[in-house]
Protein backbone atom coordinates (compact mmCIF):
# COMPACT_ATOMS: atom_id res chain seq x y z
CA UNK A 1 0.00 0.00 0.00
CA UNK A 2 1.39 3.09 1.03
CA UNK A 3 4.93 4.32 2.49
CA UNK A 4 4.29 5.95 6.04
CA UNK A 5 6.44 7.45 8.09
CA UNK A 6 6.09 8.11 11.77
CA UNK A 7 8.05 10.80 13.72
CA UNK A 8 7.63 10.72 17.60
CA UNK A 9 10.11 10.24 19.91
CA UNK A 10 7.93 8.10 22.35
CA UNK A 11 8.95 4.61 21.48
CA UNK A 12 5.28 3.48 23.09
CA UNK A 13 3.43 5.94 20.48
CA UNK A 14 5.39 4.57 17.50
CA UNK A 15 5.42 0.71 18.15
CA UNK A 16 1.72 0.68 18.45
CA UNK A 17 0.90 3.14 15.52
CA UNK A 18 3.28 1.13 13.48
CA UNK A 19 2.05 -2.25 14.29
CA UNK A 20 -1.67 -0.85 13.45
CA UNK A 21 -0.35 0.67 10.19
CA UNK A 22 1.45 -2.48 9.36
CA UNK A 23 -1.74 -4.36 9.94
CA UNK A 24 -3.27 -2.21 7.43
CA UNK A 25 -1.18 -3.23 5.14
CA UNK A 26 1.26 -0.18 4.94
CA UNK A 27 4.94 0.17 4.70
CA UNK A 28 6.05 2.07 8.14
CA UNK A 29 9.09 3.69 8.89
CA UNK A 30 10.00 5.27 12.37
CA UNK A 31 11.72 8.60 13.29
CA UNK A 32 12.24 9.06 16.63
CA UNK A 33 13.30 12.71 16.09
CA UNK A 34 12.76 15.93 13.86
CA UNK A 35 16.52 15.22 12.22
CA UNK A 36 15.86 11.66 11.92
CA UNK A 37 12.57 12.40 10.04
CA UNK A 38 14.37 14.67 7.72
CA UNK A 39 16.88 12.24 6.87
CA UNK A 40 14.31 9.61 6.57
CA UNK A 41 12.95 12.11 4.26
CA UNK A 42 15.49 13.20 2.34
CA UNK A 43 16.66 9.11 1.82
CA UNK A 44 12.81 9.01 -0.04
CA UNK A 45 9.99 11.20 0.91
CA UNK A 46 6.89 8.82 2.11
CA UNK A 47 3.34 9.23 0.37
CA UNK A 48 2.21 10.04 4.36
CA UNK A 49 4.37 10.97 7.32
CA UNK A 50 2.52 10.80 11.18
CA UNK A 51 4.37 13.71 12.31
CA UNK A 52 4.63 14.51 16.63
CA UNK A 53 4.90 18.44 16.69
CA UNK A 54 7.00 18.93 19.80
CA UNK A 55 10.14 17.02 20.34
CA UNK A 56 13.42 17.22 21.89
CA UNK A 57 16.00 17.42 19.08
CA UNK A 58 13.13 20.36 16.81
CA UNK A 59 9.82 20.64 16.04
CA UNK A 60 7.30 19.43 13.89
CA UNK A 61 7.52 23.05 12.03
CA UNK A 62 10.70 23.20 11.70
CA UNK A 63 10.43 19.66 9.83
CA UNK A 64 8.07 21.01 7.60
CA UNK A 65 10.31 24.05 6.86
CA UNK A 66 13.24 21.41 6.11
CA UNK A 67 11.20 19.37 3.93
CA UNK A 68 10.69 21.94 1.76
CA UNK A 69 14.28 21.54 -0.05
CA UNK A 70 13.84 18.42 -0.23
CA UNK A 71 13.02 17.18 -4.18
CA UNK A 72 9.46 15.12 -4.24
CA UNK A 73 8.55 15.66 -0.59
CA UNK A 74 6.07 18.39 -2.04
CA UNK A 75 3.48 15.57 -2.41
CA UNK A 76 3.64 13.91 0.94
CA UNK A 77 0.56 14.61 3.14
CA UNK A 78 1.52 15.33 6.95
CA UNK A 79 -0.87 14.41 9.84
CA UNK A 80 0.46 16.53 12.36
CA UNK A 81 -0.50 14.87 15.91
CA UNK A 82 -0.44 17.11 18.79
CA UNK A 83 -1.71 17.75 22.71
CA UNK A 84 -0.66 21.69 22.01
CA UNK A 85 -1.14 23.14 18.64
CA UNK A 86 -3.58 25.41 17.07
CA UNK A 87 -4.39 24.28 13.64
CA UNK A 88 -3.61 27.71 11.82
CA UNK A 89 -0.14 28.02 13.38
CA UNK A 90 1.43 25.04 10.91
CA UNK A 91 -0.06 25.43 7.64
CA UNK A 92 0.76 23.15 4.80
CA UNK A 93 -0.41 19.83 7.25
CA UNK A 94 -3.30 17.75 5.66
CA UNK A 95 -4.71 17.18 8.97
CA UNK A 96 -3.99 18.13 13.08
CA UNK A 97 -4.71 14.77 14.90
CA UNK A 98 -5.12 16.29 18.21
CA UNK A 99 -3.41 13.36 21.09
CA UNK A 100 -4.38 11.40 22.86
CA UNK A 101 -6.09 9.59 19.62
CA UNK A 102 -8.11 6.79 19.24
CA UNK A 103 -6.99 4.43 16.24
CA UNK A 104 -9.92 4.97 14.65
CA UNK A 105 -8.77 8.60 14.18
CA UNK A 106 -5.54 7.49 12.98
CA UNK A 107 -6.90 5.23 10.33
CA UNK A 108 -9.64 7.86 9.16
CA UNK A 109 -6.39 10.46 8.71
CA UNK A 110 -4.11 8.17 7.23
CA UNK A 111 -6.94 7.14 4.62
CA UNK A 112 -7.69 10.93 3.92
CA UNK A 113 -4.19 11.95 3.15
CA UNK A 114 -3.94 9.01 0.92
CA UNK A 115 -7.02 9.79 -0.62
CA UNK A 116 -5.92 13.87 -0.76
CA UNK A 117 -2.93 12.89 -2.26
CA UNK A 118 -4.36 10.71 -5.02
CA UNK A 119 -6.26 13.41 -6.04
CA UNK A 120 -9.46 12.07 -4.96
CA UNK A 121 -10.83 14.13 -2.08
CA UNK A 122 -10.00 17.94 -1.26
CA UNK A 123 -7.21 18.76 0.94
CA UNK A 124 -8.97 18.77 4.34
CA UNK A 125 -9.47 22.33 5.60
CA UNK A 126 -10.17 23.68 1.96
Amino acid sequence: MAKILIVDDDPQITSLVSIALTRMGHDVEIANSGLAALDAVRSGPPEVMLLDFTMPDITGADVLEGMQSVPGAATTQVVLATGELNPGECPGVYQVLPKPYKLADLYGAVDGALAARDGAIPEAGQ
